[in-house]
Protein backbone atom coordinates (compact mmCIF):
# COMPACT_ATOMS: atom_id res chain seq x y z
CA UNK A 1 0.00 0.00 0.00
CA UNK A 2 1.26 3.55 -1.06
CA UNK A 3 1.51 6.00 1.54
CA UNK A 4 0.48 9.37 0.91
CA UNK A 5 2.11 11.24 3.90
CA UNK A 6 5.37 13.41 3.09
CA UNK A 7 8.44 12.56 5.07
CA UNK A 8 9.08 15.88 7.80
CA UNK A 9 11.89 17.31 6.60
CA UNK A 10 14.81 17.64 8.79
CA UNK A 11 15.74 21.50 9.93
CA UNK A 12 18.88 22.73 10.68
CA UNK A 13 19.25 25.50 13.11
CA UNK A 14 22.67 27.74 13.46
CA UNK A 15 22.24 28.86 16.75
CA UNK A 16 23.99 30.10 20.18
CA UNK A 17 24.06 34.30 18.59
CA UNK A 18 22.30 34.53 21.35
CA UNK A 19 21.05 31.28 23.18
CA UNK A 20 17.55 33.20 23.64
CA UNK A 21 16.69 33.49 19.63
CA UNK A 22 18.02 29.76 19.09
CA UNK A 23 14.97 28.76 21.94
CA UNK A 24 13.00 31.23 20.36
CA UNK A 25 13.08 29.76 16.46
CA UNK A 26 12.32 26.42 18.12
CA UNK A 27 9.77 26.79 20.25
CA UNK A 28 8.24 28.56 16.54
CA UNK A 29 9.01 26.02 14.17
CA UNK A 30 7.55 23.17 17.29
CA UNK A 31 4.56 25.25 17.20
CA UNK A 32 3.85 25.99 13.67
CA UNK A 33 4.84 22.34 13.45
CA UNK A 34 2.38 20.91 15.54
CA UNK A 35 -0.63 23.42 14.17
CA UNK A 36 -0.06 21.67 11.23
CA UNK A 37 0.61 18.48 12.07
CA UNK A 38 -1.70 18.10 15.32
CA UNK A 39 0.49 15.82 17.89
CA UNK A 40 3.70 16.17 16.18
CA UNK A 41 7.00 17.86 16.80
CA UNK A 42 10.02 19.50 14.20
CA UNK A 43 12.97 17.02 13.29
CA UNK A 44 15.48 19.89 13.97
CA UNK A 45 19.12 19.62 14.32
CA UNK A 46 20.54 22.55 16.52
CA UNK A 47 24.61 23.56 16.23
CA UNK A 48 24.93 26.38 19.00
CA UNK A 49 27.78 29.00 18.54
CA UNK A 50 29.62 30.65 20.82
CA UNK A 51 28.35 34.31 20.93
CA UNK A 52 31.78 35.87 22.59
CA UNK A 53 34.02 33.99 20.38
CA UNK A 54 32.14 35.31 17.20
CA UNK A 55 31.69 38.90 18.45
CA UNK A 56 35.61 38.96 18.91
CA UNK A 57 36.63 38.20 16.12
CA UNK A 58 34.27 40.93 14.76
CA UNK A 59 35.60 43.33 16.86
CA UNK A 60 39.12 42.41 16.09
CA UNK A 61 38.01 43.50 12.42
CA UNK A 62 38.81 39.39 11.49
CA UNK A 63 35.70 39.00 8.78
CA UNK A 64 37.41 35.73 7.01
CA UNK A 65 37.68 34.21 10.41
CA UNK A 66 34.39 35.08 11.76
CA UNK A 67 32.66 33.94 8.25
CA UNK A 68 34.92 30.42 8.29
CA UNK A 69 33.54 29.86 12.35
CA UNK A 70 29.78 30.48 10.28
CA UNK A 71 30.82 28.31 7.96
CA UNK A 72 32.28 25.79 10.05
CA UNK A 73 28.72 25.36 12.06
CA UNK A 74 27.03 25.15 8.63
CA UNK A 75 29.09 22.41 7.56
CA UNK A 76 28.03 20.37 10.85
CA UNK A 77 24.87 21.13 9.84
CA UNK A 78 24.70 20.46 6.24
CA UNK A 79 26.50 17.15 7.20
CA UNK A 80 24.26 15.62 10.26
CA UNK A 81 21.77 15.14 6.97
CA UNK A 82 19.32 18.75 7.09
CA UNK A 83 17.33 19.17 4.43
CA UNK A 84 17.08 23.72 4.83
CA UNK A 85 18.87 25.40 7.05
CA UNK A 86 17.77 28.62 9.45
CA UNK A 87 20.09 31.02 10.82
CA UNK A 88 18.50 31.40 14.40
CA UNK A 89 20.15 35.24 15.24
CA UNK A 90 20.13 38.86 13.80
CA UNK A 91 23.65 39.05 15.21
CA UNK A 92 25.70 37.59 12.20
CA UNK A 93 24.35 39.32 9.82
CA UNK A 94 26.72 42.48 10.90
CA UNK A 95 29.42 40.25 9.03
Amino acid sequence: MQSNRREQRVCGLLGGLTYVSTVDYYNYINRMVNKALPGHGSRIHIVSLNVFYYVKLLEQNEWSKAIDYLMEGIRQLVNSGIDFLIIGSNTCTVA
